[in-house]
């Protein structure tokens, strides 16, 4: 056996010496998984996703560019191109992201003025999964300053922010703490 190491039986350890040594403490690695002990900070927005109808006259590509920001990836819109009952062609435009960290920033740029109103709101917007719903007026997010309209409005980019919620924890902290970084994330892009 040339070239290898020779390991002798006098240079070896004790056998489990190591494992009963009193300085041997490993760190748990994760955290306690049930409670969430190994978490930082909070991210509690699984997803979310925005759409936006253009008709024939509409300039699709201004559109597209308001979602991209909305969203903060040209990516990740996309544009389906219809017909509608009537004739004309739509112009489907979608942006989603289950990226946390990306959702975060995207629901930090409506701003705290409309993150405070879905806050006082909540109750009202969220459905049985968790989904909050909202809209906003297409004309102010095409000036890049988005506005919370009522449905009944007409060209609107409808919003949906699906939350997540983790056992062990209150939910209403949970909630509490993902509108807080949003306000956090939205004083820093909004000076």
């Amino acid at each position: 056996m040339r070239g290898l190491p020779h390991l002798q039986v006098a240079d070896s350890p004790p056998l489990f010496e190591w494992a009963s040594s009193p300085h041997r403490r490993r760190k748990p690695r994760f955290g306690n998984l049930l409670t969430l002990a190994g978490h930082q900070s909070t991210v509690g927005l699984h997803h979310i996703t925005w759409r936006a109808t253009a008709s024939a006259v509409s300039n699709v590509d201004v559109l597209a560019d308001a979602l991209a920001w909305l969203i903060g990836d040209e990516d990740a819109v996309e544009l389906d191109r219809t017909r509608s009952f009537h004739g004309p062609e739509l112009t489907l435009v979608k942006a989603s992201t289950s990226n946390k960290r990306q959702a975060a920033r995207s629901f930090a740029r409506l701003g705290e003025a409309n993150l405070r109103q879905l806050m006082e709101e909540f109750d009202q917007r969220l459905d049985h999964q968790r989904v909050l719903h909202f809209r906003l007026s297409m004309d102010s997010l095409i000036e890049g300053n988005p506005k919370l309209v009522d449905s009944t409005e007409a060209g609107t980019v409808k919003g949906q922010a699906k939350f997540e919620l983790y056992s062990g924890l209150p939910a209403e902290d949970q909630l509490r703490a993902t509108f807080d970084e949003a306000l956090e994330l939205a004083a820093r892009l909004h000076p």
